[in-house]
C-alpha cells in the first residue's frame, strides 16, 4: 500500500468515525484538537487502526504524534514494518539506567493535556 493510499483511508475513516468534516483533515493540522480526541476516542482510533490495517497500536505509539501528517507517517511505517525513531534521552540523563524514560514520556503527555 502507498502512502497516498493509506492517506486516503486513514481520511476516509476518521470522517466516518469521528464525523468530522473531511476539508479540515490537512497534513498539518493537529489530530487531537481537530478531532476532538478525548482519552475514550483514542481508544476508538486504535481500535479502528487495527481492523483497518491490521498491525497492533501502543498506547505510547502516539506521544509523537501531533499533526495528521505525523499519523499518516507513522501509519505507513507500521503496515510497512518500519520502525519508528525513539526520541533519544540526553547523554547525561540517568533515566535510562532506572528504567525511568517512560515515565518521563508519561509526565510530559500529561503536562500537554492539562
Amino acid at each position: 500500500m502507498t502512502r497516498e493510499e493509506i492517506i486516503e483511508k486513514v481520511n476516509e475513516f476518521l470522517v466516518e468515525e469521528f464525523e468530522v468534516d473531511g476539508s479540515l483533515i490537512k497534513p498539518e493540522a493537529p489530530l487531537q484538537e481537530t478531532l476532538d480526541l478525548d482519552s475514550l476516542d483514542y481508544v476508538d482510533l486504535v481500535v479502528v487502526i487495527e481492523s483497518n490495517f491490521g498491525f497492533k497500536v501502543q498506547g505510547e505509539d502516539f506521544v509523537d504524534i501531533k499533526t495528521f501528517d505525523d499519523f499518516y507517517t507513522y501509519a505507513y511505517n507500521k503496515y510497512h514494518g518500519i520502525e519508528m525513531p525513539k526520541k533519544e534521552q540526553p547523554a547525561d540523563s540517568d533515566n535510562e539506567e532506572e528504567g525511568g524514560s517512560d515515565v518521563s514520556a508519561e509526565a510530559e503527555t500529561s503536562e500537554e493535556t492539562a
